[in-house]
C-alpha cells in the first residue's frame, strides 16, 4: 500500500522495511523520512559493532552511530550506487568515522585515565580513612559546615 504525498507516491514502513537499499535510497532522495528511519534500523546494529571494535567504549562508539547517520543523512547525494553498495558505503563511513574519533580520543589521553579507586582506593570507598583520620563521609561533612559557616 503506497501513502499519498505531496508529489508521488511514497512507501509506508512496512514496505520501506523490506524494500532493498535501492529503493530506501530512491525513497529518501524523493523526501521520505521514514525510508531514512528504515536505513537506520536496518544498519545501526552493524555501525555500532564496527565502532565498538575501534573505540573500545560503549558510550563512544554509540555516539559514532548517531554521527554517521547524520551525515549519512546530510550528504546522501553523495551516494553512487555504481561505486558500491549501499551497505558499503555505510560501513566506510562507520570505518572512518570510528577511527577519527579513536584519534580524536587519543590525543586526549581517554585511553590512559586512570579512576580515583585505582589512584587512591581509601578515598573510594566510605570505609577507608583519608587525611587526618576521617572518612570520605566525614570529610564531606566538615566540609559542607565549613562552607555554611
Amino acid at each position: 500500500m503506497r501513502k499519498k504525498g505531496n508529489q508521488h507516491d511514497r512507501l509506508v514502513w512496512q514496505q520501506l522495511r523490506d524494500a532493498p537499499d535501492a529503493e530506501l535510497v530512491r525513497e529518501l532522495r524523493r523526501g521520505n523520512d521514514d525510508a531514512f528511519a528504515a536505513l537506520v534500523d536496518r544498519y545501526q546494529r552493524l555501525v555500532f559493532s564496527v565502532a565498538l571494535r575501534i573505540i573500545k567504549n560503549q558510550c563512544e562508539a554509540e555516539d559514532v552511530v548517531q554521527t554517521v547517520f547524520t551525515e549519512i543523512y546530510r550528504r546522501l547525494e553523495l551516494f553512487d550506487p555504481s561505486r558500491g553498495t549501499l551497505k558499503m558505503w555505510v560501513l566506510q563511513y562507520a570505518y572512518s568515522r570510528s577511527l577519527n574519533r579513536r584519534h580524536y580520543l587519543e590525543q586526549r589521553q581517554f585511553y590512559t585515565q586512570v579512576g580515583i579507586d585505582e589512584v587512591a582506593p581509601e578515598l573510594a570507598s566510605d570505609t577507608g580513612r583519608g587525611r587526618g583520620g576521617f572518612s570520605t563521609r566525614e570529610a564531606a561533612l566538615l566540609v559542607k559546615e565549613a562552607m555554611d559557616a
